[in-house]
């Protein structure tokens, strides 16, 4: 990891050639990026943290180095859900997008026994929102055509109050376009939040449910009820696997499933680290065990985001699993305080 760490700063930081947004970073530093060593993730602290406003308002080629802009045409491009208020657009380069969005879920599905060869049903973001894009590659690594997908716009939903007329029209719409789908294809795996998992059950039967051989959800916190609730009584045949992630980082996972049914997302290979700080200090990370913010930082040759503040907090758990790529802390239960059953820039 550090010398994948070491390499995309050189990158970014070259003073010709590098990102716009970390040369003009480079001179607030006490220190010169290119000659420090940096291989965990309390090393970059010294880098202080990024909020969500330094990812706005400047031109997205601010963030990619001036080496890669010729390359423009294979850029795949994301937004952020913008539900805190600020939409964020990043880019990826095709490599980078598979080992941001699909290999690991590949990995995982494999592991788990997920279903391959057969039909998806996909409730979520699409045009701008990149999960819609991962969702599709997804599918055809699995040996699956692309998914029937119903679009969900969290941009809209985020606007309209909870308990509201016009809410719950709108997931009306999206279970009436849903359930077309479900009852006139052969779906055996499901992709959506639980929220509208849970919404979409209650209008089907026992056969249909039982048919479900796969789910895999995010978009929003899980509670252990739902969760339970989900897995046991309305799709017992299922193997569940919930993601973590957003469009400027990608996607962790949950590589094993706790009885308990608490979920540690794992960060995948050198390219993601987690950490988690405390609540009142943020420049200070917290112990094994303990809750707090959660920070990342990205490591793309394409774009790299040190130490971005997330509004999400989650507990820390030291990433002991033997399972390939894991890398760094994972994070457990991840939440933001009173938006329990909302959709959040945090998720997908």
């Amino acid at each position: 990891m550090d010398k994948w760490i070491k390499h995309v700063l050189n990158i970014h930081f070259h003073p010709d050639l590098g990102s716009p947004f970390w040369i003009d970073r480079a001179k607030t530093l006490d220190f010169d990026p290119l000659k420090e060593d940096f291989s965990n993730s309390e090393d970059l602290l010294t880098f202080g943290l990024m909020k969500e406003n330094d990812l706005v308002g400047r031109s997205l080629f601010d963030f990619i180095p001036k080496r890669f802009w010729a390359r423009k045409s294979t850029f795949i491009i994301g937004e952020t859900g913008g539900t805190g208020g600020i939409i964020k657009t990043t880019a990826y380069q095709p490599e980078e997008f598979r080992k941001a969005f699909v290999d690991n879920f590949v990995a995982v599905a494999k592991r788990r026994g997920f279903p391959q060869g057969v039909n998806w049903l996909y409730l979520g973001p699409t045009g701008p929102h990149i999960i819609g894009k991962a969702a599709v590659a997804c599918t055809r690594a699995l040996r699956s055509m692309e998914p029937f997908t119903v679009d969900f716009d969290p941009r809209w939903f985020g606007k309209l109050p909870e308990n509201s007329l016009p809410r719950t029209r709108y997931i009306e719409h999206i279970i009436s376009q849903a359930l077309h789908i479900i009852t006139t294809q052969h779906i055996e795996v499901l992709f959506a939040t639980p929220r509208i998992l849970s919404e979409l059950s209650e209008h089907l039967d026992k056969k249909i449910r039982k048919g479900i051989k796969g789910v895999h959800f995010g978009g929003m916190a899980v509670p252990k009820e739902l969760y339970k609730t989900l897995k046991e009584d309305i799709f017992p045949d299922a193997v569940f696997i919930s993601g973590y992630g957003n469009s400027l980082f990608g996607v962790a996972l949950e590589v094993a499933f706790d009885k308990s049914y608490d979920i540690t997302y794992y960060p995948f290979g050198e390219r993601l680290i987690f950490d988690i700080v405390r609540e009142d200090n943020t420049s200070v990370p917290v112990s094994d065990g303990e809750e707090g913010r959660l920070i990342f930082s990205r490591f793309d040759e394409t774009f790299m985001i040190i130490n971005l503040l997330e509004r999400d907090s989650a507990t820390k758990v030291k990433s002991e699993l033997a399972f390939p790529g894991i890398s760094g802390y994972a994070v457990k239960n991840p939440r933001q305080a009173n938006i329990e059953l909302d959709i959040k820039d945090g998720l997908y």
